[in-house]
């Protein structure tokens, strides 16, 4: 039977260069971290069900606010119609 070959490895790791879209990320992402959040969420408790509601006088700022952390794009019906505003 012949000797099985086995890889070699090399000390020295490949450098990855970071392109301009992973640099432009990387910036966004530090910028967020260092910012105040935009928009609290409260947190209930129905009997044993807890309901998590954003904390904002304007709730379709808030849904908005929301959106834009978790990079979401879409809107849904609910949301876009004009709600009771709390007072």
């Amino acid at each position: 039977m012949a000797a099985r070959q086995t890889k070699q490895h090399n000390k020295e790791k490949a450098v990855h260069k970071v392109t301009a879209a992973e640099r432009a990320a990387i910036q966004k992402y530090l910028a967020r971290s260092a910012a105040k959040p935009s928009v609290r969420c409260k947190v209930s408790k129905n009997r044993s069900d807890a309901q998590i509601r954003v904390d904002h006088p304007d709730e379709l700022v808030g849904n908005v606010l929301v959106m834009d952390a978790l990079a979401s794009a879409g809107l849904c019906k609910r949301h876009c119609e004009p709600t009771r505003r709390r007072k």
